[in-house]
């Protein structure tokens, strides 16, 4: 998970409950509704449906579980993805990073699910932007106390 073979790896959070509610409404659709329906054409119909159905929904949660959000020496970054294709890491490095957030809102204090920003100082395209992080707040507190050390380590002005 780190980059480069660093052993100072902190991970700050990872998805939440409410990132999982989709997946169980989605799963709850397919085999109490779709599967059973599925049986009026035949066994091979449901046979299919069933099989499909299963995929999908071990897909997304895997998906889902595969996302972390951590610091180390470099910067903060995001690992995630479950196809070797499509996994990886991205992040913004420490001299790069301009702040972090969470958005303030009724449902994420309810939900204690948050949606955290990392933000690039240059360009809005390389931000990290997370939804349903457990311990969001939290994460963002420790990236901004992280970066204040980093600025003030490398000789940069804190802000």
């Amino acid at each position: 998970m780190s980059q480069g073979g660093r052993q100072d790896v902190h991970v700050l959070g990872v998805k939440s409950w409410l990132s999982y509610a989709a997946t169980l409404v989605l799963a709850a659709l397919l085999f109490f509704v779709a599967l059973p329906f599925a049986f009026r054409w035949g066994d091979e119909v449901a046979g299919v449906v069933l099989a499909l159905s299963a995929l999908l929904v071990g897909f997304r949660l895997a998906s889902t579980r595969s996302v972390v959000l951590y610091y180390d020496d470099a910067g903060v970054w995001v690992y995630a993805g479950v196809l070797p294709w499509r996994r990886g890491v991205v992040g913004v490095k420490w001299r790069d990073v301009d702040e972090a957030g969470y958005e303030k809102s009724f449902w994420s204090w309810v939900t204690r699910s948050w949606t955290v920003k990392v933000s690039h100082r240059s360009t809005r395209a390389n931000a990290i932007l997370l939804t349903n992080i457990a311990g969001g707040k939290a994460a963002v507190a420790a990236i901004n106390a992280r970066h204040q050390q980093w600025l003030l380590a490398h000789g940069e002005q804190a802000l």
